[in-house]
């Protein structure tokens, strides 16, 4: 009890250390808060970032400032939304310029900027115009430094890259006015190579490295790519890392909401098109992917159709189509006297699969089994062992969830192996977490890849942490397990805060961010280690448990479940 009031005294001392002033470090450029582009149109979501970050590059290109683009969610604006320096409105639903330039203020940038735009067809000249209005403020000089300015282009939409070269345009013009006037007596400040990774302000401000980091599109072509092998599993992380990397692209929360729905993971998809209508997608795409996978959902639509699924019954009673992607526009005929029979034979055909070191292929038979006979809790058990394998925690939590409900008084020795077998998945992902983490350091700090992309990647870390904490907390733990298991909670905890801190870091380059960040990973590691040292420290005891939970599993007509713990080592990712 000790040792863990200790480590959150840690924690409450490194978190009181956060409180440091926003920004104070001495800058050699002054730093441009540049809010996401407005529209007064309905524009493609994928449209306005591309505006946003070309303002950013031309404002950057003078050399006179830094940008950084207002992200509501990080951990510097919740800090001071937290200290009531900020109200959750004005960070979220901030609609006036003079709510803009008080964010600004308060967050410590020297400017606050933003810009809208819009598509013109004047009848003289019968063709699109697009037009762009820029403003900048110095947020500490009061209202009259205000400059202002539009610019215009043809608009030419015959494909993306004139959209994007008329957006090129009409950025550039802008900003090169609204700095003529704002930054004219502001010092030119020539870029410096990074020595360390640290020099920069603003999240991008380091120059891009010859060692190329991986974007939304590249994650985007390895996710179409994996649809077409067949790999949704695979398919769902690459769009998931596209989504972290370009978060407000509607387009490609779309693309996700449909690979969701491709492996009948349905509630995802529909969470996925509502994020995706609230960060600003076109409400026609949004509408008409919620139609498709509604009725996919019903049984409408048939998901992706490989092979036909064969009659194993030729009884005239019709039962749901599996839940699985492998289904056909065939419902599968059967009839409940067999239902519990097929409900096995996709069960055995699952663990062959599993044997094989196909886990995608055996959630897909797991979930037929369970489609077929909804009581077997031996599918359901299976399902949440081959989700957490594949770190798809968030499925297997909702699994496990749902094992509950059917499985209401376990054996003591199901619990106890059903648990042994997640808790070797979480170790290991767990120390694969930790060993990503510490490996994108390191090559952060050697030049190998930039700071946005270790921006991403932290942050895509952060959410898998998450994800595998609530996982824990579904876990039925047996008695003598519990104080290793409170460790392994407290090291999720701990890498969430070490994650939030080097995201302030990048986000604000204060040095006490970074260190705080470390210390809360070494921490971590001590967890998992202490759970470690429990588990085996209880080896002896558990020899002793194992031989009587063989026994009690003899006479125990529902345990009958195949072990499967020995093939767990190999195919653990």
């Amino acid at each position: 009890m000790s040792r863990i009031i200790s480590l959150w005294f840690i924690i409450i001392v490194c978190t009181a250390s956060l409180g440091s002033p926003i920004m104070a470090q001495e800058k050699s450029r002054p730093v441009v808060l540049l809010y996401k582009t407005e529209k007064t149109q309905d524009f493609d979501n994928s449209f306005i970032t591309a505006a946003t970050r070309a303002i950013k590059t031309y404002f950057r290109e003078t050399q006179r400032v830094d940008v950084m683009i207002f992200d509501s969610e990080s951990p510097t604006v919740a800090r001071a939304v937290l200290d009531k320096k900020l109200s959750a409105d004005s960070v979220t639903s901030y609609s006036t310029r003079e709510q803009k330039i008080e964010v600004a203020k308060v967050l410590g940038f020297d400017y606050a900027s933003c810009a809208a735009v819009a598509i013109d067809t004047p009848q003289d000249i019968g063709k699109k115009i697009l037009k762009m209005k820029i403003w900048l403020v110095d947020v500490n000089a009061g209202p009259k430094e205000i400059w202002e300015t539009a610019s215009s282009a043809v608009y030419m939409d015959t494909d993306a890259m004139a959209i994007n070269n008329t957006i090129q345009s009409v950025a550039n013009k802008a900003v090169l006015e609204v700095t003529r006037q704002a930054f004219e007596k502001l010092p030119i400040v020539n870029s410096v190579d990074p020595t360390t990774g640290d020099e920069s302000i603003a999240i991008g401000a380091a120059k891009p490295l010859e060692v190329k980091q991986l974007d939304a599109s590249d994650y985007s072509s390895k996710a179409e790519a994996s649809i077409s092998a067949g790999n949704l599993a695979e398919s769902i992380e690459e769009y998931s890392n596209a989504v972290n990397s370009d978060p407000f692209n509607g387009p490609l929360r779309i693309k996700l909401a449909e690979a969701y729905a491709q492996k009948k993971m349905y509630k995802e998809a529909l969470d996925t098109l509502d994020r995706a209508l609230a960060i600003g997608a076109e409400k026609a795409l949004v509408d008409s992917a919620r139609q498709k996978i509604e009725a996919m959902q019903t049984g409408q639509v048939a998901a992706v159709t490989k092979e036909p699924e064969q009659d194993i019954s030729n009884n005239s009673s019709v039962h749901e189509p599996p839940s699985n992607t492998r289904q056909t526009t065939q419902p599968v005929r059967i009839n409940k006297k067999n239902a519990a029979s097929a409900a096995i034979a996709k069960i055995v055909e699952g663990d062959k699969l599993w044997d094989k070191g196909d886990p995608d292929e055996a959630a897909k038979s797991y979930m037929q089994a369970i489609s077929l006979n909804p009581s077997d809790w031996r599918a359901h058990e299976r399902l949440a062992v081959v989700d957490a394998s594949m770190s798809l925690f968030g499925e297997s939590r909702k699994v496990l969830e749902q094992l509950k409900t059917m499985q209401t008084n376990p054996s003591d020795a199901t619990v106890a192996r059903r648990y042994e077998m997640l808790r070797k998945i979480f170790d290991k992902s767990f120390a694969m977490l930790l060993n990503q983490y510490q490996s994108e350091s390191d090559n952060f700090r050697a030049h190998k890849i930039t700071r946005e992309g270790y921006y991403s990647t932290i942050r895509g870390l952060s959410l898998r942490s998450e994800a595998m904490a609530q996982f824990l907390d579904a876990l039925t733990v047996p008695a003598q397990k519990q104080p290793a298991n409170l460790h392994r909670s407290l090291a999720c905890g701990l890498f969430a805060q070490a994650a939030s801190s080097m995201i302030d870091y990048l986000e604000t380059n204060l040095a006490q961010s970074k260190n705080n960040a470390q210390t809360f990973v070494d921490q971590a590691k001590k967890e998992l280690d202490e759970a470690g040292r429990l588990d085996q420290d209880r080896q002896e005891k558990a020899i002793v448990t194992k031989v009587q939970q063989s026994e009690e599993e003899e006479t125990d007509q529902h345990d009958d479940s195949q072990p499967y713990d020995d093939a767990l080592e190999e195919y653990l990712p």
